[in-house]
């Protein structure tokens, strides 16, 4: 395992960039998770992001996470967090995840075309979850907290699989990884 620790200074990203992709992550809907649920391994964009890797596309919208676990857990709301959102929130939470519910009932437009065993949505995000007792991580600290991150190398692998196999967003993600496009 190696351990890695990043502090976020922003390099050529206005103020105002930073503020919408932290808003993209919500990381206190993560960090509620993990200090829940320790064994959870963060992979996708959110593992770029920690390692340090933007995207234009974090600059709208909001993002799902992909997580490890090594076994089955049944993840839950917090409903500290769950209120503080919705107060926080301009649109009501439960308006949200009705509409996120009525997108994915069927459960193949849950998955994301991904190699993911099953989806869930928790917070009014959706979150991809793939068992492997075996998955390898990285630890790195951000804002003083501690992630399990999966492998940068790993991430990159399963990006380029979904771009070869015609995924346009990860196809426009290496893009712009590689190329800076």
């Amino acid at each position: 395992m190696e351990s890695i620790k990043r502090f976020f200074k922003p390099k050529n990203i206005e103020e105002r960039k930073e503020e919408k992709i932290l808003k993209y992550f919500n990381l206190k809907i993560l960090n509620d998770l993990i200090e829940r649920y320790p064994q959870i391994i963060i992979g996708g964009s959110t593992a770029l992001f920690l390692y340090g890797i933007t995207l234009k596309r974090w600059e709208d919208g909001h993002s799902d996470y992909d997580v490890f676990l090594p076994y089955y857990i049944k993840l839950k709301e917090s409903n500290e967090l769950l209120d503080e959102l919705k107060r926080n929130n301009k649109k009501d939470s439960q308006e949200i995840t009705t509409q996120l519910v009525e997108m994915f009932k069927d459960e193949t437009n849950l998955k994301s075309g991904n190699d993911y065993d099953y989806s869930i949505i928790l917070y009014s995000r959706k979150i991809d979850i793939k068992i492997d007792p075996k998955q390898a991580y990285n630890e790195i600290q951000y804002n003083d907290i501690t992630y399990k991150v999966v492998p940068l190398e790993q991430i990159i692998e399963a990006k380029l699989r979904y771009a070869r196999e015609g995924n346009e967003k990860h196809k426009n993600d290496m893009n712009e990884i590689l190329l800076r496009k």
